[in-house]
């Protein structure tokens, strides 16, 4: 078929025929709009003008006048191929479309942001001022110390600032805070209800990856093609080492890069640079869980919604959990320990093997599990535990990609706090007190330090008391002026400030007379 003839009806494409235009291109040249033609050959040299020439003449032999169309082009295979490089995410989605898969790790936005709970739960209104940003004219978190709510800004600024922040190209954005606060969410509502077109095409040039599905190789070879071909594209990608973040940066501002950056992860450092905004989300209000909690399940108590806010501890993510098997007709929520046990069942702590390695990590604000720390983590694990170091690591690495378990680096920590202390509590009093104290008789300082600096949180266990007794007593580590004021020892100072200080119980006046 001549090009000529794509303009004609049907029906007076046959020889000899009246040309009449068909309907697509009569509304085309009433609105004044383009012309594009797709074909899967190559055309070289002369031969998309003749097309092009082809078009017009058609036009013209059926009655209208070609000059009313704001323009003719033709995309023959290589051009269709150049595009799809300058736009990744239209060729994921092709190659989706085709073959059924996601393509080697990489994904379309709206297959991210269409998954899982984010279209299982609704969103809620966040409007409690949680973001922290740091970055050109930006937010500023406080200098020394905790947070300050007059430095932070609520959701919808965040989500403005951030395409603000990509308006210029070369542009990273650096997501962090603890797993499970809610910042892959952030992220996916920052491009939904994109508000005008400008932002809308830098949506569909957007494309989405899980750093431990694709790997560093594999992500920092797309980057830099990316880059090279000057590609408007935004490349996200969800549990990014900082150091990768740090790589991808440099990419995206190389010379003749239009490529932008957002990497998410827990590593709670920050990037100094004109380049990097840094949004770090701290944990939510109490109505956001909340509207959580009575969006997922059907008419809940007061008492209900109470128990799920109190151990969610700010953690969007825990209150899914606890009511992830509502729709399944899962019995109703009656006490902290349902909750619990909704929110461990949800987090796959499938057996009691599970359950110890979790509940003697709660016992620690963090554990290190490597290298050199390799003899603290195989004491705690055999003593504590009462599992093989290499199972109980095996364990808590799983439970890393659940939201309970934090892993920065070397060490693992359990959250939200409120969880970690009702089991850390529940671990304690399970444990008899001379395991305990066989424990703390050959713990290292540093270890001995991460261990009572959560018993102000286990003060109403039954066995904390006589643990301490035992340690107060003249014959024990703790029973002499000299063990009080052992400068090599931070242990112990940890112990008296953060703990015994607030203990109520018989050991106190026995307590102030040493300390004194």
């Amino acid at each position: 078929m001549r090009a000529s003839e794509e303009v004609w009806s049907k029906a007076t494409q046959k020889k000899g025929a009246q040309r009449k235009l068909n309907e697509a291109v009569t509304t085309l040249l009433a609105k004044k709009g383009s012309y594009i033609g797709f074909t899967g050959s190559s055309l070289v040299g002369s031969m998309p003008a003749k097309c092009i020439q082809s078009i017009k003449d058609g036009i013209v032999e059926a009655g209208g006048d070609p000059i009313l169309l704001a323009s003719i082009e033709i995309y023959d295979a290589n051009k269709i191929a150049a595009w799809a490089s300058q736009h990744p995410s239209v060729a994921v989605w092709l190659n989706q479309a085709a073959s059924g898969l996601p393509l080697a790790g990489f994904r379309t936005l709206a297959s991210w942001t269409n998954q899982g709970g984010r279209t299982e739960v609704r969103l809620v209104e966040d409007a409690s001022d949680r973001y922290y940003l740091t970055g050109p004219t930006s937010v500023a978190l406080p200098t020394g110390g905790g947070a300050s709510v007059k430095n932070a800004i609520a959701f919808e600024q965040a989500k403005e600032r951030v395409l603000q922040h990509f308006y210029a190209p070369g542009r990273s954005v650096r997501v962090i805070g603890p797993s499970g606060i809610g910042k892959s969410r952030f992220v996916a509502e920052v491009f939904k209800d994109i508000s005008n077109q400008e932002r809308a095409i830098g949506a569909y040039s957007a494309v989405y990856c899980d750093f431990r599905e694709v790997g560093p190789q594999q992500l920092l070879q797309v980057a830099t093609s990316l880059a090279l071909t000057g590609s408007e594209t935004i490349i996200i990608v969800d549990e990014c080492l900082r150091d990768v973040a740090s790589q991808l940066a440099d990419k995206a501002r190389s010379d003749g890069s239009h490529l932008r950056v957002i990497t998410i992860d827990i590593d709670d450092r920050q990037f100094q640079s004109d380049e990097f905004l840094n949004v770090t989300l701290a944990a939510s209000e109490k109505e956001l869980i909340e509207g959580i909690v009575k969006q997922r399940l059907e008419k809940p108590d007061r008492a209900t919604v109470d128990y799920i806010v109190e151990l969610c501890g700010g953690f969007p993510r825990i209150a899914v959990l606890a009511t992830e098997n509502f729709a399944n007709n899962a019995p109703v929520l009656k006490s902290l320990d349902d909750v619990v046990e909704r929110v461990l069942d949800g987090s796959r702590v499938s057996n009691q093997e599970h359950r110890r390695a979790f509940e003697c990590l709660c016992l620690f604000e963090r554990l290190g599990a490597d290298e050199e720390l390799s003899g603290e983590f195989d004491l705690v694990s055999k003593t504590l535990a009462g599992l093989d170091p290499d199972r109980m690591y095996e364990y808590l690495a799983e439970l890393s990609g659940h939201h309970i378990v934090e892993r920065r680096g070397r060490f693992f920590s359990a959250q939200p706090a409120p969880i970690a202390n009702f089991l850390g509590a529940r671990r304690l009093d399970r444990t008899r007190v001379t395991t305990l104290l066989s424990f703390i008789e050959a713990a290292p300082p540093k270890l001995l330090t991460a261990f009572f600096k959560r018993w102000r949180h286990f003060d109403r266990t039954r066995v904390a008391p006589i643990v301490a007794e035992k340690l107060m007593r003249p014959d024990a580590m703790l029973g002499s002026i000299e063990s009080l004021n052992d400068d090599e020892s931070a242990m112990t100072r940890t112990i008296f400030n953060r703990w015994f200080g607030e203990l109520r119980c018989s050991i106190c006046p026995l307590f102030t007379s040493k300390r004194s």
